[in-house]
């Protein structure tokens, strides 16, 4: 299995020959990239390992939800709002799911990356693009791209 940072460097190199081939086709004349780019790009890498035990983005993660849910459960409290309580368990849901989910199965496809990157183009048009990129980098290089 690559590691992290195996992960993280080729979804730069695929990136970079991507935009290699594009600028070589004709088909844009610059493209400027900005720090979010790179971020998304080395999170959509790191996203398809999100159900195996030990990575990274695994913990990242779990560590970013539960802080989220403490301040939102803090601010549910403070303000006598239910609703804040509501998102916090929504935070954590997702979490609960993953753990019972088998390593190169549904976060390792097509279907996952569509569920994932939709709401980040919403959100962040310009990042979607180098999240997708860096996901399909990951699937590339484990050589597990399916579907479903």
């Amino acid at each position: 299995m690559s590691g992290f940072k195996t992960h993280g460097l080729f979804s730069v190199v695929f990136l970079l020959a991507i935009l290699l081939a594009v600028a070589w086709a004709g088909i844009v004349d610059a493209v400027y990239l900005k720090p979010i780019h790179f971020l998304a790009l080395i999170l959509g890498a790191l996203m398809p390992d999100l159900d195996h035990p030990n990575s990274l983005i695994r913990e990242w993660v779990t560590k970013l939800a539960l802080a989220c849910s403490v301040v939102l459960l803090g601010v549910s409290h403070i303000r006598a709002a239910q609703e804040y309580a509501d998102i916090a368990l929504l935070v954590l849901v997702p979490l609960f799911f993953v753990q019972f989910l088998s390593h190169r199965k549904w976060f390792h496809s097509i279907s996952a990356l569509l569920v994932l990157s939709v709401p980040l183009a919403i959100i962040i048009p310009d990042a979607a693009l180098f999240f997708a990129a860096g996901f399909v980098s990951h699937l590339v290089l484990d050589g597990e791209l399916s579907v479903f």
